[in-house]
């Protein structure tokens, strides 16, 4: 903002009212919290600046761009700034989590696949197929191979496990169903025919809910209310990251199944979103946009 429109814009302030005054520091609240974890790696960034790329020591300063210092590799010639080693840290650091899930489920479990659309982003070459304009829609409807599917199976204690799967059918479904469940579970599904398939063959107590005729809940017991509720979590959450990379998609799995397994810790001892997650988001978003 130019000079002039700033002093235009803080002379108007005092004529805010109370409650307009509270909509404009909620709205630089974010941006305050941004700028803190911004300022601390950029600063330790500008110590020892090395090209994320090929590791080359030899950069220059290359303009600014979102407020932060941008850099040039002398070697590669690649441009980066302090946030694209700190994207790379976060992928790092949620390998952990990404490899941390239910190894097996007990009693009543529940399956529900869901999809996210394909996603190339930060691929520069050897795209399989042309950038999509204005962002994160399918060039068809309905599901196709543009879809990635996760299949999400939880129990009734809460015990989570996911899997990205290279096609819904029976073989793969099968593939990673038959070391999860044991073998006097009962496993609540919908209608799917793969879901029904794999149960059948592994000799499990099946209790399919036909969800399309209305049908919620079977015996009072059997439903996938559980399992289509944490489906519903995990979509909204991944909103704010504006359409996740499918190289990456496992990581942010592993990092909603996190959260949920400690939400009754971290909502019991912190108020807000946690820090770890709120300046992961925060680079993210930076490194997004």
């Amino acid at each position: 903002m130019k000079p002039h429109d700033f002093r235009k814009l803080s002379s108007a302030l005092k004529e805010l009212t109370p409650h307009q005054r509270q909509l404009l520091m909620d709205r630089l609240q974010p941006a305050a919290q941004a700028s803190a974890s911004y300022q601390l790696v950029e600063t330790r960034m500008a110590e020892k600046p090395v090209c994320p790329h090929c590791a080359h020591e030899q950069v220059s300063r290359w303009g600014f761009a979102n407020g932060l210092q941008r850099y040039r590799c002398n070697a590669c010639r690649a441009t980066f700034n302090a946030l694209t080693d700190a994207f790379r840290w976060r992928h790092r650091f949620l390998t952990l989590p990404n490899g941390q899930q239910a190894i097996s489920l007990a009693g009543i479990a529940e399956a529900d696949e869901t999809y996210f659309l394909e996603s190339q982003k930060g691929r520069r070459e050897g795209l399989s197929r042309a950038p999509r304009k204005r962002g994160c829609k399918a060039s068809k409807r309905g599901l196709s191979e543009e879809q990635t599917a996760v299949l999400i199976c939880r129990d009734r204690t809460g015990n989570t496990a996911d899997f990205m799967l290279k096609k819904a059918d029976k073989a793969h479904i099968g593939a990673v169903l038959k070391p999860l469940l044991a073998a006097d579970v009962i496993l609540c599904t919908d209608s799917e025919k793969a879901l029904a398939a794999v149960a059948k063959e592994m000799g499990i107590t099946h209790r399919p809910v036909n969800l399309a005729a209305g049908q919620r809940v079977v015996a009072g017991v059997y439903h996938v209310q559980n399992v289509n509720a944490y489906d519903s979590r995990l979509k909204e959450w991944m909103r704010r990251f504006h359409g996740v990379a499918t190289r990456y998609l496992g990581n942010y799995l592993g990092w909603r199944r996190l959260i949920e397994r400690h939400s009754r810790e971290i909502s019991a001892t912190i108020s807000c979103v946690p820090l770890w997650e709120s300046i992961g988001f925060n680079m993210l978003w930076v490194h997004s946009h």
